[in-house]
């Protein structure tokens, strides 16, 4: 499983919201698209391209290891599908901020 730290990935604030407007250290900060119980889902460009990043909400984060490894698992069931009705998964990360994410 490859695991990478992205740059400059902030939280945003609130639903629809970045963290900060896009600056040199920070020009593509994450859009909250979706929060749910379990998960948010965050609009971002990564390495010079849109992606997807979902997470697990912040009270999920630490200390409910069965939450991580849900995640982890989809993560290594997705990355293995090919069919052109499916999102590709590229990616898993752990970021300071968003903690661990899938990137599609």
């Amino acid at each position: 499983m490859k695991t990478t730290t992205p740059n400059s990935i902030i939280a945003p604030a609130a639903l629809g919201e970045t963290a900060s407007s896009p600056t040199a250290e920070n020009p593509a900060a994450p859009v909250l698209l979706h929060r749910g119980a379990v998960n948010m889902v965050w609009l971002t460009v990564r390495h010079g391209r849109v992606v997807v990043l979902k997470g697990l909400v912040p009270e999920l984060r630490h200390g409910h290891p069965e939450f991580e490894a849900l995640l982890r698992k989809e993560y290594q069931l997705g990355i293995s599908l090919s069919h052109p009705g499916i999102v590709r998964i590229e990616d898993f990360l752990d970021d300071p901020s968003l903690g661990q994410c899938i990137v599609q």
